[in-house]
């Protein structure tokens, strides 16, 4: 069950961006034009990377698994894609083509990640993807880049997903709809 939910989000997940982004193989933007959102998803995927790295050398499968599948269930279809559709459908071109440019580059790295835990779909998608060649079993393994690791992007995403996370908690606690506006206050001590 678990992972035929998680196979569904992948499909989906990567139909939407394969959608927008088109055949066009969108390079990973210059560190000046990316965003708080991108500096934070890149962060989450350098550190989801060497984690996975530590689990398959300790032989720890599972670990392998979920963190993977947590990262693309949680922090890049929950997060960072929904974060992105603003900019996606937005005028500007720039803004635009650096979302495509780390849509692209995340869901490549991802793919591969998943690949032993999940070669038939990975596989499929990867044969779509825009600049990828040959088999995804060709493709080299990713590995950790710590250059593109931004403390300060995890720590105030940290502070986003609580206070969303805290008005979603109020909202469905107060039984109101989605579509209904709220009005919300943040209190910092800085």
């Amino acid at each position: 069950q678990i992972g035929s939910r998680l196979a569904n989000k992948i499909w989906n997940a990567s139909r939407y961006i394969l959608m927008n982004v088109g055949e066009t193989a969108w390079p990973l933007p210059e560190p000046a034009a990316r965003t708080f959102e991108d500096r934070w998803i890149l962060s989450r995927l350098q550190k989801t990377t060497a984690e996975t790295h530590a689990a398959m050398k300790e032989y720890r499968l599972n670990d392998v698994a979920t963190g993977i599948a947590r990262f693309f269930r949680d922090d890049f279809c929950d997060w960072y894609i929904e974060f992105t559709k603003q900019r996606l459908y937005g005028e500007d071109e720039k803004a635009k083509a650096a979302a495509f440019g780390v849509l692209v580059h995340v869901l490549g790295a991802s793919l591969r990640l998943l690949h032993p835990v999940m070669p038939f779909i990975t596989e499929e998608i990867w044969q779509r993807l825009p600049g990828a060649s040959g088999s995804i079993m060709d493709a080299s393994y990713p590995e950790a880049d710590p250059s593109l690791v931004d403390e300060e992007a995890l720590a105030r995403m940290a502070i986003v997903q609580e206070i969303v996370t805290g008005v979603r908690n109020v909202r469905a606690e107060m039984h109101l709809p989605p579509e209904k506006a709220l009005a919300a206050v943040v209190r910092s001590e800085d």
